[in-house]
């Protein structure tokens, strides 16, 4: 193991330490790194190594100390003596003698790799700004602006985007963009939809989109991404071919998320292709469960929503209930919430089929949103039918439903 590893072995134990306000991770951390230089020393016998030793064996001391206090300060002062030290030393390796010879590319990487896995362990201790510092409902008191379980419906007037940028700035945040081919559109679809997301869909932050088709080959067209997107395939498995298709996606959907997207993203969100982005679509849209108001069933009561009625159905919900009618065009949040609706999705479906019932998934959907709460809510201006009448309501369309 290279001794730029040993930071990290230090870091992980030092920040459950702080995350946890265990003491007790101070000792993991000596225990750990005194085994590992333990064993490194037995490989390497040099005066050279010796010093190097001694150099990073003061360095974890001192900055051990550091990171164990309560103090952000220190701690912040430990994290950025620690990539100074790694990013002085071109050779992966720590002390005086670090910077006689170049290191292969392959090393830089895996430096940069770890370092921004330092950051990222670091900006976890960043606390979200509050609600009101980049939220106000009373700017905008034409329109439901608050949920009846506090979350805030974002209309155009409301957020102060900028309050959030600085936050998920220093975050480094990625957003997933997942989409459909349904089989309906064509390739001159896809390309309208991805061409303006990459022009209006959370700019300035890292984006990676992800397709989903039996025909990949077929749809996919040549596209000039920007510097910050990223593009994956997700091909639909042969064994899904007789089924719905929101059923083949949500079931493909599930294995990708719990494989490696849940891993690669911050925030998830899964579209239909048939829309176009018209203006800005930032990061006050990012939330645990985002949910969108669909914009045909807004001025209506609950009791006139196209629900799921039947009683046995696992999507049903009663006259007296019911909050907002949800569009399925449109769905957000952390992977792991994202992978919670669909699991539950899918074991609705396996449950109305027992009972020789069928339901279509936005009806499951609203079901789960009913019982399953969204910390987000996305006005109709994020979803506009064009078809439609614009109301006053509507200030700016953020994405027009092709219908």
């Amino acid at each position: 193991m290279p001794e730029s590893h040993y930071a990290f072995v230090y870091v992980h134990y030092c920040l459950r330490g702080v995350r946890e306000g265990s003491s007790g991770m101070e000792q993991l951390a000596v225990e750990e790194l005194t085994d590992i230089i333990r064993k490194r020393r037995r490989q390497q016998r040099g005066p050279h190594s010796i010093r190097r030793g001694v150099w990073f064996s003061f360095v974890f001391v001192l900055s051990l100390q550091l990171l164990l206090t309560s103090s952000k300060l220190k701690s912040f002062f430990s994290l950025s003596c620690l990539s100074l030290i790694i990013m002085k030393s071109p050779t992966g390796v720590w002390g005086p003698s670090a910077s006689i010879t170049e290191a292969p590319p392959q090393k830089n990487l895996l430096i940069k790799d770890h370092l921004q896995k330092i950051n990222a362990c670091w900006n976890d201790h960043l606390e979200e700004p509050q609600l009101s510092t980049w939220f106000n409902p009373k700017k905008r008191p034409d329109v439901i602006t608050t949920t009846g379980w506090l979350a805030p419906v974002i209309w155009e007037g409301t957020y102060d985007r900028q309050v959030l940028d600085k936050y998920y700035k220093r975050l480094n945040i990625t957003i997933g963009l997942a989409v459909l081919d349904t089989g309906n559109f064509t390739r001159w679809t896809l390309k309208h939809f991805i061409k303006s997301a990459n022009k209006y869909f959370m700019v300035g932050y890292n984006v990676i989109f992800y397709i989903s088709s039996d025909n990949l080959y077929y749809i996919l067209p040549y596209l000039q991404l920007g510097p910050l997107w990223s593009f994956k395939t997700l091909r639909l498995p042969k064994e899904y071919n007789n089924e719905d298709m929101y059923l083949r996606y949500m079931k493909n959907m599930k294995s990708k998320i719990m494989d490696h997207i849940q891993y690669e993203v911050n925030f998830l969100f899964i579209m239909n292709m048939n829309q176009i982005f018209k203006k800005d679509f930032g990061v006050e849209t990012l939330g645990t469960s985002v949910a969108q108001l669909h914009a045909w069933w807004y001025f209506k009561t609950p009791r006139e929503f196209p629900y799921e009625r039947r009683t046995k159905s696992a999507a049903f919900i009663p006259f007296e209930e019911g909050d907002f009618y949800y569009h399925s065009a449109i769905v957000g949040g952390t992977p792991n919430n994202v992978l919670a609706l669909i699991k539950q999705y899918l074991q609705g479906i396996r449950d109305d089929s027992t009972n020789k019932l069928d339901s279509t998934y936005e009806r499951y959907l609203n079901k789960y949103l009913l019982v399953n709460k969204p910390t987000r809510v996305l006005s109709p201006e994020y979803n506009w039918d064009p078809k439609y009448k614009t109301p006053p309501q509507i200030k700016h369309i953020k994405i027009a439903w092709q219908s």
